[in-house]
């Protein structure tokens, strides 16, 4: 294991070598080392979690997959990184029939092996129940949030099943694993979320057949179920800009520990879940992350009773 730390040391330290701390953005190295570094796809690339899950793994010595539908956004990020780092692959998850291409792309790029896939890209839509949502409605968000989950890792699992085999007897192995985002909507009823609800209760179950399909591979599959994040995710819903930030200030009341979720919260319990050093014995497992929320019991409200009895007096 030191010796695995020791290497992926030499390739940032390299990195920052080439280019400097401060001029990534400015500046991207022709050439660089990289050979043996762990290789991960990130879904939904472009902006909040995946964003940020895509900067962690690029400074700390992993080639990463951007995917998304924004190019632009996708290279901005890129940009910053050394180019040998990163592979763009654009890709409109509503639309089935990209994926398996998408997927070919990039089984080329990382020479049939992976060691990580994140299916983080997701929508939602605010205001759905099942009188307003259209059947058209409906099917998109089931096909974005749990249908491409399920494409992503069939078309990916070769170059997850290479990597597993290949490293199967290597300690210091990142091995192979997926990590589902999902959220507490898979467990808590949101009236006015149906659709998404009922796509993330299909991502938490997937997570636990998926691990089982594949624990003969030794590849683990775990998902992420965070609450209130603090992201862009409500204003693209459909609440707004003002709506949405207003939602966010008066968020962090509801989690116990006092404050709503942040992208850093999920990039660190991805950090764990990915290495297998520290997560190894960990498959099948939908972990909740919301501060406390889900465990807030509501009692009736003795005050209430007191004033509806006054009331009738």
């Amino acid at each position: 294991a030191a010796s695995c730390e020791a290497k992926r040391l030499v390739r940032i330290l390299l990195c920052f070598h080439l280019v400097g701390p401060s001029s990534f953005a400015e500046t991207r190295p022709s050439t660089i080392i990289i050979d043996n570094m762990p290789t991960a796809v990130v879904t939904g690339a472009s902006s909040g979690i995946g964003a940020g899950l895509c900067e962690n793994l690029l400074s700390s010595g992993w080639k990463v997959c951007l995917l998304a539908r924004s190019r632009d956004k996708m290279e901005k990020l890129a940009a910053r990184y050394p180019a040998e780092l990163s592979f763009v692959q654009v890709c409109d998850l509503s639309k089935i029939n990209q994926i398996e291409p998408a997927c070919s792309n990039i089984m080329k790029w990382c020479n049939g092996r992976l060691n990580l896939l994140v299916n983080n890209a997701g929508m939602g839509k605010i205001d759905c129940t099942t009188e307003s949502t259209s059947l058209a409605d409906f099917q998109l968000q089931i096909t974005v949030n749990l249908t491409a989950v399920f494409a992503l890792t069939k078309y990916l699992l070769p170059a997850l099943k290479q990597e597993a085999k290949f490293s199967r007897d290597i300690a210091d192995s990142h091995g192979a694993t997926v990590i589902h985002i999902g959220s507490i909507a898979s467990f808590a009823a949101f009236p006015k979320l149906t659709p998404y609800c009922v796509a993330k209760a299909g991502v938490a179950h997937l997570t636990r057949i998926q691990s089982m399909e594949f624990s003969s591979h030794q590849i683990r599959v775990n998902c992420i179920q965070p609450a209130t994040v603090i992201t862009d995710w409500h204003n693209r819903a459909g609440m707004g800009k003002e709506k949405a930030a207003k939602y966010y200030a008066n968020s962090h009341s509801a989690h116990p520990i006092g404050r709503s979720g942040t992208v850093e919260d999920i990039v660190q319990m991805t950090n764990f879940l990915a290495d297998k050093r520290k997560s190894g014995w960990i498959t099948g497992q939908c972990l909740t992350m919301d501060g406390g929320r889900m465990l807030k019991a509501s009692l009736p409200s003795t005050k209430a009773k007191v004033t509806e009895i006054r009331s009738k007096l």
